[in-house]
Parts: C-alpha cells; sequence; structure tokens
C-alpha cells in the first residue's frame, strides 16, 4: 500500500516535469499526495507498531455494557461453579447490575447492593460456601466490609445482599464484620494465596515499592509478602494460569507495553509473559470464560466503548498465541 502511494506521487511529478500540469494544478495535485501519503504512513504505523498481529487476536467480544467510572468485577453469582460471571459496581446510582455466563445479557439489576464512589472491590467465597459469590468492599480508609450475593438457584432469582456475620452458610474463620487493612493507593486481589484449597484470602499489590502482601486469616494482620514485582502503573488480577486447579497465581497488565506477566506462585518472579494484548485504559479481569472449568482466561472492560473482550487460555499453552474454548472469531482488543 505504502509502495502503490509513492508509486502514484512519482507519476504526477513526471507529468508535472513534462508540461502536461499548470502550476496550480500541480500544487493541487501535489498537496494530495501529501495527503494520501499521510495517511498511508499512519495506516502502516498503526498496523505494525501500534496493532502487532501477533497474540492480539481476542476469542470473544461483548457489549456495550458499562462506562467511565464503572467497577468491573467477575465471580460465580449464579452458582454454577464456573467463575465466568461479570459484574458491574455503578458508582453513579450505587447500583450493581450482574451477566450471568457473560454472554451480553443483564441478568440482574440490584439497587441496594453494597459500596459507594470511591471504593474498591474483590469478588472471592470468603463464607467457605464453594462459590465465588462474596464481595469484599474496601473504603477509602481501608475498612474491608463482607458481603454475599445471595442467588437461589431452585428459583434462580436474586434474593438480595447479606452482610457478615449475618452471611448464610458457614464460615471457615471467626471474621469480623469489618478489619482494616492495606495502605491508600494499594490495589487488592483475592484468591487461594496459602494453598489450603479455599479461596479465601486477601492480597494488595503496592505500585510506590512493587510489592505484594497477602492476608490469609482475615483478620487483618500480614502474612506474608512478595516482590518486588511489578512496574508503576500495572494492574493486577488473580486466578488460575497454570491450570493447577488453584487460584493462586497473580497476573500483571501493564498497559505500557500491552504486555500481562504472570506469577504462578506469587513469589514475585515472572513465569510467563504474554502479549501485546488490549490497550491502554482496559480494566483487567481474570475468570473461567471457555467453560473448561480452570480460572486462567482473561478479559478487558474498555469503559471508553463499554466493550469487553476475552481471551481464552488453554493449559497446554505454546506461545505466541493462546487458544481454547469456542471457535474464535479473531478481533483485535
Amino acid at each position: 500500500m505504502l509502495k502503490s502511494g509513492l508509486a502514484w506521487a512519482k507519476a504526477i511529478l513526471e507529468r508535472s516535469h513534462a508540461g502536461w500540469l499548470s502550476q496550480r494544478e500541480e500544487w493541487r495535485m501535489v498537496m494530495t499526495s501529501y495527503r494520501v501519503l499521510c495517511s498511508l504512513f499512519i495506516i502502516y504505523v498503526a498496523a505494525v507498531w501500534i496493532y502487532p498481529a501477533s497474540a492480539a487476536e481476542s476469542d470473544k467480544i461483548i457489549g456495550p455494557w458499562g462506562g467511565s467510572g464503572d467497577y468491573p468485577l467477575s465471580g460465580d453469582f449464579d452458582k454454577d461453579g464456573h467463575q465466568d460471571d461479570l459484574a458491574l459496581f455503578r458508582p453513579g446510582t450505587r447500583s450493581w447490575e450482574i451477566d450471568f455466563d457473560a454472554d451480553g445479557r443483564l441478568n440482574v439489576r440490584s439497587w441496594t447492593g453494597p459500596g459507594q464512589r470511591g471504593d474498591s472491590f474483590v469478588i472471592s467465597d470468603f463464607d467457605g460456601d464453594g462459590f465465588l459469590n462474596d464481595v469484599a468492599v474496601i473504603s477509602s480508609n481501608k475498612s474491608w466490609s463482607y458481603y454475599t450475593f445471595d442467588y437461589n438457584t431452585q428459583t434462580r432469582s436474586f434474593e438480595g445482599w447479606s452482610r457478615w456475620p449475618q452471611i448464610r452458610g458457614h464460615s471457615i474463620y471467626p471474621t469480623p464484620a469489618t478489619i482494616t487493612w492495606g495502605g491508600s493507593n494499594d490495589l487488592p486481589v483475592a484468591g487461594d494465596f496459602d494453598n489450603d484449597g479455599h479461596v479465601d484470602d486477601l492480597g494488595v499489590y503496592r505500585p510506590s515499592n512493587r510489592m505484594w502482601y497477602f492476608e490469609t486469616n482475615l483478620d487483618g494482620v500480614t502474612d506474608r509478602t512478595s516482590g518486588a514485582w511489578g512496574a508503576s502503573g500495572d494492574l493486577p488480577v488473580a486466578g488460575d494460569f497454570d491450570g493447577d486447579g488453584q487460584l493462586g497465581d497473580l497476573g500483571l497488565f501493564r498497559a505500557s507495553d500491552r504486555n500481562w506477566y504472570f506469577d504462578y506462585s506469587s513469589n514475585g518472579n515472572t513465569d510467563r509473559k504474554f502479549g501485546p494484548w488490549a490497550l491502554r485504559g482496559d480494566l483487567p479481569l481474570a475468570g473461567d470464560f471457555d467453560g473448561q472449568g480452570l480460572s486462567n482466561d482473561i478479559c478487558v472492560f474498555r469503559p471508553s466503548t463499554g466493550q469487553w473482550f476475552f481471551k481464552f487460555f488453554n493449559i497446554a499453552w505454546s506461545p505466541p498465541g493462546m487458544h481454547g474454548g469456542p471457535e474464535p472469531g479473531y478481533v483485535n482488543a
């Protein structure tokens, strides 16, 4: 394409030198040629450098749903055993919207859920019932409070929110209603970081020192640290990226180079790098979006367009691309 543009410009100049064009026509054609060449150059740069083809395909897109300021989460709100549901907390209305199975259809809208503008959230199984449908709400003063999304699988209906310590079911620990833990700019995650088989642990990534802190007893005391691992501006996720059945792995989306970094043992070492995929401004998630039974897939929510992009990971991976799940209809994220 670029070569064709150059050839066209050369032909115009040859005609000009031959005296076929007036001075005004010559100037108009030269300016047109200049604009075409600039456009072709921009397309070339975008194709080769900004949106490289290698490992840049998404396996699924849904939306538009959501927008700027919304807080995206993934969990198992319908209790089907898969972390394939999406949630949005919308601070403007202090409401929650839930999409079961990440199919682009809104299943539940709750106007009375937990949280307010400025809060952060993580989803985990804090009550030990085996479902990732509990929400930890982290306020600006680093107070953590816990709620569960009550969904009746028999009637397939949402029954409201329960706040600890009145959560239905049972708790592994005698957990207080709230704890205070973490720093002002920490970015939270949740998973099974003590490898006890229960997805009930807290973690935070602290960009200021690139350290990770883990709280495995829900008592407000740091039990373990790792790092330094990460960089300023990185956004963390947690999942089962090595396919061992435990949600104790960490991931980072680095917008500056559009790459993803994975630490399989939450020990501060990079075990895998993937990308480039996704764009600056995207918000990352992890889950089981291909239905394979492992929370090793990644997703980004793009507030600027309200779209959600998914990448399915296969446990038997081989760089540079990842595959698995249903037949992909590849599109750039």
